[in-house]
């Protein structure tokens, strides 16, 4: 079975299991990489002009596991066949509400690196164009029918007309709280997502959210605005077996249920050291970051205390590096 007949499926599941609950639920679908699983990858197969190819010609294929295709999206066939993916599942009565599109970064830099792809200048120009034009165009098409796209990496709203991002390298850091707050105050609704980089000697390594992911909670508590959301998970992938079975991505983490309430206001930044970021919570939690030495310290409305040790390795700059966001791109930017 593909991944159009079986995400949808998954899609009505959640939603019966949440009583017909407003839930929003998303396809798949990746706007570089051809993972093998969409009906995508047989118009792959029989058009080899719908593969990216490099400067001699050959098709360009990732250094990632399974060795993928990538998607030519400067093929207008292609283009909309990879629009229609998405479309299809969220007007379809019993399907999606919307699509998470991987790998939607903003590609206006790629030509700088076309030595990765071995690509020529102009196909790697052409290609970086005909990426933006693609999300851009699916963002009204999904807008015009009541849909929504969650861009991983990408909150260029514009531009392009994203209304959803998603964090995926977030981390406990100076860095990773002020793109939040920037995100946040543009009016992006923002997932949040930790685990992938592990911040502190007291996660447990085997799943990077060992010990309750502290660093990454307080930094995103700290930055967090009316439409955030957080959970923290390694890898990308979740095991069967559960609940039999453990799986972070599916295990509900006992810190989710803990007392918090509205933020009493924005996160103040003290002038201790190199500055220590504070916020206060409604229901009686207390968050303190330290964003010199790149830990937090949760104080819990029900009395639970979690700190989180000192993380390292330049600890204001990590994580959040992979974002397409208005102030870190050329001004010049445009479609």
């Amino acid at each position: 079975m593909t991944q159009e007949e079986n995400i949808p499926v998954a899609c009505r599941q959640i939603k019966a299991v949440n009583n017909g609950s407003t839930l929003p639920t998303l396809y798949y679908l990746n706007s570089v990489l051809d993972w093998g699983t969409s009906s995508l990858h047989q118009l792959l197969i029989d058009h080899p002009d719908y593969r990216l190819k490099d400067a001699m010609g050959q098709d360009i294929i990732a250094p990632l596991p399974g060795s993928p295709w990538c998607f030519n999206l400067s093929v207008p066939a292609l283009r909309e066949a990879w629009i229609l993916d998405c479309l299809n599942t969220v007007t379809s009565s019993d399907g999606c509400d919307g699509c998470f599109v991987d790998r939607s970064n903003n590609m206006t830099e790629f030509h700088v690196t076309t030595s990765v792809w071995n690509m020529s200048l102009p196909e790697a120009m052409q290609f970086e164009i005909s990426h933006m034009h693609t999300l851009s165009e699916l963002n009204t098409r999904l807008a015009a029918i009541g849909g929504f796209a969650v861009s991983n990496n990408q909150g260029l709203s514009e531009q392009l007309g994203t209304s959803s991002i998603m964090f995926e390298d977030f981390t406990g850091s100076e860095h990773c709280i002020t793109s939040l707050r920037r995100a946040a105050s543009s009016g992006l609704v923002v997932q949040v997502h930790a685990g992938y980089i592990v911040d502190d000697g007291s996660n447990d390594t085997f799943n990077g959210c060992g010990s309750g992911d502290t660093n990454a909670m307080a930094a995103f508590l700290i930055g967090m605005g009316n439409y955030t959301y957080y959970h923290c998970a390694k890898g990308w992938t979740s095991d069967r077996r559960w609940p039999v079975q453990d799986d972070v991505w599916l295990d509900w983490r006992e810190e989710y249920d803990r007392p918090l309430g509205r933020p009493l206001g924005d996160a103040i930044k003290s002038a201790i050291g190199g500055g220590i970021w504070q916020r206060n919570f409604s229901l009686g939690t207390y968050v303190e970051f330290d964003g010199e030495m790149g830990n937090g310290t949760i104080w819990w409305g029900d009395g639970v205390v979690q700190t989180g040790l000192p993380s390292g390795d330049i600890p204001k700059k990590r994580g959040c590096r992979w974002q397409s966001l208005p102030w870190n791109i050329d001004s010049k930017f445009s479609l």
